[in-house]
């Protein structure tokens, strides 16, 4: 459904792209219920709002209510004022290219292409202020890209704080360049150190490859100030694993572990295969899991990703901060939120 908006500012941040303009805006039910700070859309070159591709699955989210457009009455703003909404946090999806195809990864589903250097400049361009962090990562992997380099340096001019993620395979090759490039945090992600299942999880890797670069990169980022975090995705087969993956990461020097089910968003659900459904632990399922290794590894090493068990009271409290602008140059409040994926 559309409605014609009121006169007044819409809040957007554009890309010189075809696509939508991510706003963020209320939702009005025939009962009265009002639903705040959702994500909308405007179709560039037109005045009129209307629901993104991701409203009814953030509503249903973030409110536990699940709504057809033919529930809803009315769409409009949220009180817009022109500084309402200030991103402090900019994440730019640089490409969704990669060297592996991991089983579980949406992003193998996704159109395969790159963000030129012209585009990721436009987009800085687009803040008069200093950011408070950039993040480089979306559904690719960032560092297959000469271009990547060049995109951190312009980042860290326009941010306090510059932090990317990589699946680590490409480390032999640009580990040395990625600690020299002024880059604050770099991320890795696994889900099993049996090499059979590294493999079988994450197509085209080789754990015994990915365990020497991430060794090497720690000995060469040394006294760099870079920090690294290992996000590890628990699943089902590999919970008893748990307790040696967290020992091979301490033993490799992480300054941080997280842990995480892998993503329950209805956006992911429908890529997964019915085996890898099956596979997957609910956050109560892994706060379970997790509670015992605390007091092991310390909460500096060990942080598990927040958990609720009435999750229609979880309010993201990152709505307001972040902005997220996909490959394509589409922008959205979420990066769990792929308007034109979906």
């Amino acid at each position: 459904m559309e409605i014609e908006p009121r006169e007044q500012k819409i809040l957007e941040q554009r890309v010189n792209k075809p696509g939508q303009i991510g706003l963020i805006g209320k939702v009005v039910l025939a009962d009265g219920t009002v639903f705040t700070e959702v994500p909308l859309a405007c179709e560039n070159g037109s005045e009129r709002l209307k629901l993104a591709d991701g409203t009814l699955s953030f509503i249903q989210e973030k409110y536990g209510v699940s709504l057809s457009p033919a529930d809803i009455t009315h769409i409009d703003f949220s009180d817009p004022k022109e500084d309402e909404f200030r991103p402090s946090i900019l994440q730019i999806e640089t490409t969704t290219r990669c060297n592996l195809h991991c089983v579980f990864c949406v992003g193998r589903t996704f159109e395969q292409e790159r963000m030129s250097l012209s585009d990721f400049e436009k987009i800085l361009e687009r803040f008069s202020y200093q950011l408070q962090e950039i993040i480089l990562q979306g559904e690719g992997e960032p560092f297959l890209y000469e271009d990547i380099f060049k995109m951190i340096a312009m980042a860290k001019a326009k941010a306090q704080r510059v932090s990317s993620i990589s699946n680590g395979h490409l480390l032999d090759k640009v580990g040395g360049r990625i600690v020299d490039s002024g880059l604050d945090e770099l991320g890795f992600s696994l889900e099993s150190i049996d090499p059979e299942k590294f493999s079988s999880l994450r197509a085209g890797g080789n754990f015994t490859k990915f365990d020497r670069n991430v060794r090497d990169f720690h000995s060469r980022k040394h006294g760099s100030g870079l920090q690294t975090v290992l996000y590890i995705s628990v699943l089902r087969e590999t919970i008893a694993e748990l307790e040696r993956i967290l020992e091979w990461a301490e033993s490799v020097g992480f300054d941080t572990v997280k842990v995480q089910p892998l993503q329950s968003k209805l956006s992911y659900l429908p890529r997964y295969s019915l085996p890898l459904l099956q596979n997957t632990l609910s956050h109560e399922e892994l706060t379970q899991a997790i509670a015992h290794f605390r007091d092991r590894f310390g909460e500096t090493l060990l942080k598990g990703f927040f958990t609720k068990k009435d999750r229609r009271d979880l309010v993201c409290s990152m709505i307001r901060k972040w902005l997220y602008v996909l490959v394509n140059g589409d922008v959205t409040p979420c990066c769990i939120i792929k308007q034109n994926r979906q």
